[in-house]
C-alpha cells in the first residue's frame, strides 16, 4: 500500500511516463490513442493532487458533509438518530474493512501503542455525531450548521492548547467572529430578553446546547488526529470512529432508548444509505486534512462547510 506522499508522487508520476509510452508505442503502430485511457489517468493524477493536499482534502470533505447534513434532516422526525448512526456505521464500517483488506492495510486496527489515541478519537468523535444529528433534528438546518461549526474555532485553541501550536491574528479574529454569530443565530433570551426574532422554546434551547456539545467534542475529536498526524493511515483512523459509533448506537437502540428502531419507508432508507457514503468519504478525507496540516489551516478551511450548508 502507498502512504507517504513521496512515494504516491512517485507513482503517479511512474503511471503517467507508461501510460504516454503506451500512446506512443499506438500511434507508431497506427492506432489512434485511446482518450479514455488518457481521461483516466488525468483523472488520477487530479486525485492524487487532492489526497497530497491536507487543504484540498478538508475543503473537498465540508462539501461531503454538507450533504450528509441535508440527507440527516430529510428524514425529519421519522427514524431515530441511533438508527440513523447505526445504519451509516455499519455501512461504512464495511466499506473500510473492504478497502482495508484490498488495500492489504494490516493491521486494520493499527499498531497497539497507538491504542488509547485511537479509541478516544472514535468514542469522542462518535459521541460528536450523535449531538450534531440530534441538534439537526431540533433546529433548522441553517441554524444547526452555523451552531456546530464552532468546532474549527474550538480545534484552533484547542490544538494550541495542546500542542502548542501557533495561533495568527486571523485566527483569533476567525474564533471571535464563529463565537459571535452562534450568539445572533441561537438569540439566547438572557442576552436578547424578549426581543429574540425567533421563539426561544425548549426544543430550541435542546438543540442549541447539542450543537455546541458536539462542536466541542468534535474539536476534542480533531485534536486526537492531529496527535496521530500521519503515524496511522486515515482508513485506520476512520475504522476507530465507525467502530465507536456502531457499539454506542446499537446498544440502546437494542433497548428501545430513547426510542425503538422503525422500519423506514423507501425514501428514508435512500437517506441513510445517502448519510453512510456521503460521511465514509467524509470521514477519510476530514482524517487526512487534519493529519497534514496545522489545525490553523485546515480549520479555515473547514469553516466552508457552513456555506455549502
Amino acid at each position: 500500500m502507498i502512504s507517504h506522499p513521496a512515494q504516491c508522487f512517485h507513482a503517479v508520476t511512474r503511471n503517467r511516463d507508461r501510460e504516454h509510452l503506451a500512446l506512443h508505442i499506438a500511434e507508431a503502430d497506427g492506432f489512434a490513442p485511446s482518450t479514455s485511457s488518457a481521461f483516466r489517468a488525468k483523472c488520477l493524477a487530479q486525485a492524487w493532487r487532492v489526497w497530497n493536499s491536507g487543504v484540498a482534502c478538508v475543503a473537498v470533505a465540508s462539501l461531503i458533509f454538507s450533504v450528509s447534513a441535508l440527507f440527516v434532516k430529510l428524514t425529519g422526525n421519522r427514524v431515530p438518530v441511533f438508527e440513523i448512526v447505526a445504519v451509516r456505521s455499519g455501512l461504512s464500517w464495511l466499506i473500510s474493512m473492504v478497502l482495508a483488506s484490498l488495500n492489504d492495510v494490516k493491521p486494520v486496527y493499527g499498531q497497539r501503542r497507538h491504542y488509547p489515541i485511537l479509541a478516544a478519537r472514535g468514542l469522542i468523535g462518535a459521541t460528536a455525531m450523535t449531538l450534531s444529528y440530534e441538534a439537526l433534528k431540533r433546529l433548522p438546518l441553517a441554524d444547526a450548521m452555523t451552531i456546530f461549526f464552532t468546532n474549527p474555532a474550538m480545534t484552533v485553541i484547542a490544538v494550541w492548547l495542546v500542542f502548542g501550536e501557533p495561533i495568527t491574528w486571523s485566527s483569533v479574529v476567525g474564533c471571535a467572529a464563529s463565537f459571535a454569530g452562534v450568539v445572533l443565530v441561537a438569540q439566547p433570551p438572557f442576552i436578547f430578553g424578549g426581543r429574540a426574532a425567533v421563539p426561544w422554546g425548549h426544543e430550541r434551547m435542546v438543540g442549541t446546547c447539542m450543537g455546541l456539545a458536539a462542536a466541542m467534542t468534535s474539536a476534542g475529536a480533531f485534536t486526537a488526529i492531529r496527535s496521530i498526524k500521519k503515524s496511522e493511515p486515515s482508513l485506520v483512523v476512520a475504522l476507530w470512529f465507525h467502530t465507536f459509533a456502531l457499539v454506542s448506537s446499537t446498544i440502546p437502540l437494542a433497548f428501545g432508548f430513547p426510542q425503538h428502531a422503525v422500519w423506514p419507508s423507501p425514501f428514508d432508507a435512500g437517506c441513510m444509505v445517502g448519510v453512510a457514503l456521503t460521511s465514509f468519504f467524509g470521514q477519510i478525507l476530514i482524517n487526512r486534512g487534519f493529519q497534514s496540516e496545522t489545525a490553523a489551516k485546515v480549520s479555515a478551511v473547514n469553516y466552508t462547510q457552513e456555506e455549502w450548508g
